[in-house]
């Protein structure tokens, strides 16, 4: 599946040793996907990966949110620049 330039790059092999990347995509590719597979048949699974990280990110900022009048602009903007996940 990968090109020869990217399989004997360092990187690639670094990878490969520990997640045996090679192997994964050969398993992945080899499989029979029917023709009538198309985005409409998956967006059950697409919406439920968006709840779940919806789900995660809110349950996140339920540590340092809050839902007050007084306090809820502070918290938004030390969620956006002080806290841990600000980057």
């Amino acid at each position: 599946m990968f090109s020869k330039q990217v399989t004997d790059s360092k990187t690639f092999q670094w990878f490969d040793e520990r997640l045996e990347i090679q192997a994964i995509s050969d398993d992945i590719t080899s499989k029979y996907v029917p023709p009538h597979v198309n985005i409409f048949y998956c967006l059950g699974g697409i919406t439920l990966v968006c709840f779940l990280i919806q789900f995660a990110t809110g349950f996140c900022m339920t540590f340092y949110y809050k839902p007050n009048v007084a306090e809820a602009f502070t918290s938004v903007e030390y969620i956006i620049t002080k806290s841990a996940s600000a980057g």
